[in-house]
């Protein structure tokens, strides 16, 4: 069986479209759940009638959600749906293909944008073009072939969007516990704790999900005219992953790639903390170099971002403008 798990947080009329999505699936309706989490009662009798199962949770924050509908789960594999965003009708049948063929710890599909109104948008593009600047042909990969890849944004490419994520069982229980302890970037976490937890992995090039674009997205916004709450993710990026870090010490290789990641958050929150309420001191960064130099290993911009972070408030205001002017 598989499970589909959907946190909604008062995205209530939006979660409704998401489980029809999930519902119109080509795999018989006997071989799959859906559970909804959800910080409000309303449709509880409509959504029952749909044979959903709902589970009500005042925390606010995505991961306990998540973490919550994974611990109800019946599912053998468990795939997660944001619930703004909807599953074309193949993709559970396709999983379940996928699965049983090879045997995988994780599985990702690519997606495509749209609006509320169902227009495409040119997000697809990029999106489809990082990815298979990557893993053009590539479809499935061992954990140690994918460690050997040692490019930050190659990883962040294939953690993006929580709805193209599926996992194994034992994958999800391994790290249902660990996630709540993060507010943010929580598909990234999905991911690092399946490569930690798993061996084997599949990139499907079929776009199955559709992630749906709108002013009330928590991922997806014009930075140019959020700058406050640009400050205020990244600030919350770095916060999470400091959270977690200690679950993937004893992994000598994948840890480097984490940590990478974790630095370049912290980096971009003191840069961008001009426009925030949370401020980084120069001193933390500092001590986080001086306590482990190996953090900068991978990613080559990481050192122009030290150079930056570094700076006066005023300099990086200013950097910080001109850059999107011209972006």
């Amino acid at each position: 069986m598989i499970s589909v798990i959907i946190p909604s947080y008062n995205r209530k009329e939006l979660m409704l479209q998401a489980v029809e999505s999930v519902l119109h699936q080509t795999l018989y309706r006997s071989e799959y759940e859906i559970i909804v989490v959800k910080n409000y009662k309303d449709y509880d009798k409509l959504l029952k009638e749909k044979g959903v199962r709902t589970f009500y949770i005042e925390n606010s924050w995505f991961s306990a959600k998540l973490s919550k509908g994974i611990e109800e789960s019946q599912g053998d594999i468990i795939c997660f749906l944001d619930d703004d965003d909807l599953f074309k009708s193949t993709k559970l049948e396709r999983v379940k293909s996928i699965f049983e063929e090879y045997n995988i710890s994780w599985y990702k599909n690519i997606l495509i944008a749209q609006d509320l109104q169902g227009n495409a948008l040119d997000y697809t593009y990029s999106y489809m073009s990082s990815v298979l600047k990557y893993f053009n042909n590539i479809n499935l990969i061992d954990k140690k072939t994918l460690l050997k890849i040692k490019k930050i944004d190659a990883y962040l490419t294939l953690a993006a969007n929580t709805s193209t994520h599926c996992v194994r069982r034992d994958i999800a229980f391994s790290f249902k516990d660990k996630i709540v302890k993060a507010e943010r970037n929580i598909d990234e976490l999905i991911f690092f704790f399946s490569v930690k937890f798993g061996n084997l992995f599949y990139i499907d090039k079929e776009p199955l999900t559709i992630y749906r674009l709108h002013t009330n997205n928590i991922s997806y916004y014009d930075v140019k005219n959020n700058l406050t709450r640009h400050a205020s993710e990244l600030y919350k990026g770095y916060k999470s992953y400091e959270m977690i870090m200690e679950y993937f010490i004893d992994d000598l290789e994948l840890v480097q790639i984490v940590k990478n990641v974790y630095f370049r958050y912290l980096l971009l929150a003191r840069i961008y903390d001009v426009f925030g309420t949370e401020k980084i001191s120069v001193d933390e960064i500092i001590n986080k170099l001086i306590s482990d130099v190996t953090i900068l290993g991978l990613d080559k911009s990481l050192f122009r971002l030290v150079t930056i972070a570094v700076l006066p408030s005023f300099i990086r205001k200013s950097i910080i403008k001109l850059k999107l002017r011209f972006t």
